[in-house]
């Protein structure tokens, strides 16, 4: 049995989806270990999985609670924005000077599978001469439909990164890679269309099935499909659900773990707070984040149940429609429990994730430009009214719970590891 290290994006929508990974590597006998910041610790150790520490000179524990202020006060944002600098600065420099021979070592791991958003880990594996498989929570902008927003954003010009580094607005990311590429002999830059590993363009671990986010054969490097990676067993946060009435359509709002602190978020939760008083006939449960706390929105109509966390898996195996951000997780979780939803995506991927969601008619998509109380009912009375939508995500469903049958990740995680062999040729994809 092999000894697998998992290294995730410190977030709760990275880390949740390789819970499933890892357990189903647990469970076939594999040894896994976590590694990342240590405020992910008590989360995963919690989980039953051995952490290792990361970085902790530049993220001590308690660094990741921080939160950007949403009072309008430029000084202290820009303050903020400096210290997240000069700690990813510092973890960068770590980096460079060997932390991960420091720590992962000694573990003597066969295979390292680290999130695609850390972009830095390539070089300093490859130093470690141990296997290295990036994975994706999310859609790779590279297989992306040409169409679908957010596709591609290109890097800025290395003259405005310096520019930027000078002011501490942001850390010399292509400086740091290009001296651990020099450093371990690393056959690659920070912006290639394809990492490199060995030679060959790095291989992908994406976590969804083909069927939803396609083939991507036109697309650089191996792609290994496995399931949505839902974990049903994951530890949440409970609810009084005894204050959820019985025997009338459930609407469930959430915008995800990071999205509430964007300045848009307030005007939304109020919109939705809005449309519960229209439909006094419905129930609302709305989780709202812990940026945007609860007992700061007012008085809530006697349908909406407003929390600052909610038990999103429970809620969905009860709810008949949910409001979401587009965020990746949001929707494969809606899929995997067959509840169609409207997707109000915010930032980042979201908008290609939500377009890809009302592309296999499991939902539709809403702008949050367009977000009003009015806009929204239009939407949920569509999703609600029409089968089409509960017919497709049904269909979906099907197809996420057939990839995410025990044994079948592990069985990809084998094949891998089996292609790191002598004499052993990777496939160019394989799906589970």
């Amino acid at each position: 049995m092999a000894s697998i290290v998992i290294i995730p994006l410190p977030v709760p929508g990275h880390v949740n989806p390789t819970l499933k990974l890892a357990k189903s590597l647990r469970d076939a006998g594999h040894s896994v270990v976590y590694a990342s910041m240590a405020d992910m610790g008590p989360r995963l150790r919690a989980e039953g999985f051995a952490f290792e520490p990361l970085f902790e000179a530049a993220y001590p524990t308690g660094s990741l609670d921080t939160r950007p202020s949403r009072s309008g006060n430029l000084l202290a944002l820009l303050k903020l924005m400096r210290q997240e600098v000069r700690r990813q600065d510092g973890m960068l420099r770590a980096l460079l000077d060997g932390e991960l021979e420091r720590r992962l070592g000694p573990l003597r791991p066969d295979l390292i599978l680290y999130d695609e958003k850390l972009r830095h880990m390539p070089p300093a594996t490859y130093g470690l001469g141990v296997p290295t498989v990036r994975f994706s929570v999310t859609v790779p902008p590279q297989l992306l439909p040409p169409e679908a927003p957010g596709r591609v954003h290109k890097p800025p010009p290395r003259s405005v990164e310096r520019v930027l580094s000078a002011l501490s607005l942001a850390p010399r990311m292509s400086w740091y890679f290009d001296q651990l590429a020099r450093k371990y002999g690393y056959p690659g830059r920070l912006h290639m269309a394809a990492l490199q590993r060995n030679g060959r363009p790095m291989a992908d671990l994406l976590f969804f099935p083909e069927e939803f986010i396609g083939s991507g054969r036109n697309a650089p490097g191996e792609r290994y499909h496995v399931g949505p990676l839902v974990d049903v067993e994951r530890q949440e946060p409970d609810l009084p659900w005894e204050r959820i009435p019985q025997g009338r359509p459930l609407v469930f709002f959430s915008l995800g773990t990071l999205a509430f602190s964007t300045p848009r978020a307030p005007r939304l939760v109020h919109a939705m707070l809005e449309a519960a008083t229209q439909r006094p006939d419905w129930s609302f449960v709305l989780a709202v984040g812990g940026a945007l706390p609860p007992e700061t929105l007012g008085a809530a109509p006697a349908n909406a149940l407003v929390v600052g966390h909610a038990p999103q898996l429970r809620l969905l195996q009860k709810v008949d429609v949910m409001v979401n951000h587009g965020g990746t997780n949001s929707v494969k979780e809606c899929i995997y429990f067959g509840v169609p939803m409207v997707a109000v995506p915010l930032q980042h991927d979201q908008p290609a994730i939500a377009r890809l969601a009302a592309h296999h008619g499991v939902g539709t998509c809403l702008p949050p430009e367009e977000f009003t109380a009015k806009s929204v009912l239009a939407h949920l009375d569509e999703v609600l009214g029409n089968p089409s939508y509960r017919n497709a995500v049904t269909r979906m469903q099907a197809r996420f719970q057939e990839t995410d049958a025990p044994g079948r990740t592990a069985a990809v995680i084998d094949g891998i590891l089996r292609s790191f062999q002598p004499g052993q040729t990777p496939r160019a994809a394989v799906s589970a």
